[in-house]
């Protein structure tokens, strides 16, 4: 696997990574502007296996946005009564700290927001 890896790397893909606590495997696309996140499920009890099991077709499962403070948001969103999935930011499955949002409240597509600090490069 070791000539697959290179080529990995340099077309800035990550190799999957487990997360058991999400209950999914990743594997990260990053472009100039733009990363695309591959998941799959660790699992029936997958948070992914229903949604893949609903969606048989396939599907976005959902829209991430970059925001340099996630506290402000969340503080934002409550004042805006629009609804998280959790009270609180968790550790998403780049490392940082990600809220989503209600799908009832955001059109009906899950959004996420992670928080990347202005000063950092996120590709």
């Amino acid at each position: 696997m070791g000539k697959e890896c290179d080529t990995a790397r340099y077309k800035q893909i990550t190799l999957d990574k487990p997360i058991k606590e999400h209950g999914v495997t990743t594997v990260f696309v990053r472009l100039d502007n733009v990363n695309i996140e591959l998941i799959q499920p660790l699992g029936d009890n997958s948070p992914i296996s229903k949604f893949i099991e609903s969606n048989k077709n396939g599907g976005l499962h959902h829209l991430c946005i970059e925001v340099d403070n996630i506290y402000n948001c969340l503080k934002h969103l409550k004042d805006k009564n629009i609804r998280t999935l959790s009270a609180e930011p968790k550790i998403g499955a780049s490392g940082a700290p990600v809220l989503f949002l209600h799908p009832k409240d955001t059109c009906s597509v899950l959004h996420e927001l992670e928080h990347v600090p202005e000063n950092h490069d996120s590709h």
